[in-house]
């Protein structure tokens, strides 16, 4: 609830949010479309870690493991050696 409540207020005061950092229109603009980036992330985040914590609960722990091993190793250094990060 707290991430949508948080996601929610990026979301309508994200204008607002750029221009505390700027003055400039472009870089408020291109900062406005990030944060809409960031709202979808905080809200699909924050079910990953809900379904991942349901998981650990049930002592599941092995797709977890499996998923975030390859998302980070070899998917990630493989992004960070392309230079997509």
């Amino acid at each position: 609830m707290i991430s949508a409540i948080t996601a929610t207020l990026t979301f309508l005061l994200r204008e607002q949010i750029a221009s505390l950092y700027t003055g400039n229109a472009e870089v408020i603009a291109l900062a406005s479309s990030l944060l809409l980036l960031a709202c979808i992330y905080q809200v699909t985040d924050s079910v990953q870690v809900i379904c991942a914590s349901i998981l650990r609960g049930m002592k599941i722990t092995k797709p977890t493991f499996f998923i975030t091993f390859i998302a980070y190793w070899p998917i990630g250094l493989l992004a960070l050696a392309w230079g997509m990060c």
